[in-house]
């Protein structure tokens, strides 16, 4: 007789990576930490090349402060955002899948009201934005790719250029749901009122072809495969127990003296020098026999090696 649970006994699980994973189990931030250096060394130009493109636009005395990066899903962080955004989505070589600014919409109704003579403070909320709010976000994504280049100019050589805009978070056709980013924050201070974060997102998968940002060599990048699921399987894949084994003889015998063998006969046996190994079917080495701690054992004297395709 099955037992019920009540909604309290039930606990929800998710296939996707969590936000905040317990230390020294999450793979997702060992290889964030892996472009971590790299990425801080960028949001210190950014911050100060960024607060430029503001000061073009009108926007004074606009600072901007890097915080700490974090690295999730993007559906994780999608989650944990309350302001509605706004996303800008920057082809960026050698990056893979390009960069992404995410600006919260009522830090782009204060800067289009501070660009029209007003205050900021008495701007509007959300993402109706009218045919001039439109254009003057147009001409934000667009002042702002020249200081993500300038940024990267250290790391490496980049071009980036305005590819899209949409207020389509987790729809959005930039980055998949259960694609791994690191975000790096950027605190946006105006003064005269409260704070903003203004996100810079790149894909994990991309950063892959930039060796320059750790000290690893250079890793092929793949933007379909996930590299925590990645080294879960190889984890995964070096547990796996195979079975061994070791024939010491094979004699071979005619079907007529294999039908008249009877009980105390003999059937002699030569013993070769080096005996097979082989792993699930497939020879894998040879040695020799001998004993170890009082049991037979097989030394190991050569592997065989694998045919070349």
């Amino acid at each position: 007789m099955s037992a019920l649970v009540t909604d309290g006994e039930v606990t929800p699980a998710s296939l996707l990576p969590e936000s905040r994973s317990p230390k020294g189990v999450s793979g997702v931030d060992r290889i964030g930490q892996r472009y971590a250096p790299g990425l801080a060394r960028i949001a210190a130009l950014s911050t100060a090349h960024l607060a430029s493109k503001f000061e073009e636009l009108g926007i004074e005395d606009c600072t901007l402060s890097a915080e700490e990066i974090a690295t999730d899903s993007f559906a994780g962080w999608c989650e944990a955002q309350q302001d509605e955004l706004v996303l800008f989505h920057y082809r960026a070589a050698p990056v893979n899948g390009g960069i992404v600014a995410a600006i919260p919409a009522r830090l782009v109704n204060r800067l289009v009201d501070i660009h029209f003579g007003g205050t900021g403070e008495d701007a509007k909320s959300g993402t109706d934005f009218s045919p001039a709010e439109q254009l003057f976000i147009g001409r934000l994504a667009e002042r702002l790719a020249p200081a993500l280049s300038q940024s990267w100019s250290g790391i490496v050589d980049m071009k980036a250029e305005l590819r899209a805009t949409t207020t389509e978070l987790v729809d959005c056709s930039f980055l998949k749901p259960h694609e791994l980013v690191s975000v790096q924050p950027l605190t946006v201070n105006i003064p005269g009122g409260d704070n903003a974060e203004l996100f810079l997102i790149y894909p994990l998968s991309g950063l892959k072809a930039v060796p320059a940002l750790t000290d690893e060599q250079a890793m092929p990048a793949s933007p379909t495969i996930d590299p925590v699921w990645f080294d879960s399987l190889n984890d995964a894949v070096m547990q796996v127990r195979l079975p061994m084994r070791t024939i010491f003889a094979r004699p071979e015998i005619s079907l007529r003296q294999l039908m008249q063998l009877k009980p105390g006969e003999i059937i002699p046996v030569f013993m070769p020098n080096r005996i097979p190994m082989s792993v699930s079917g497939r020879l894998f080495a040879h040695g020799t026999v001998g004993d170890s701690n009082n049991r037979i054992a097989v030394k190991i004297e050569e592997i065989e090696k694998g045919r070349k395709s």
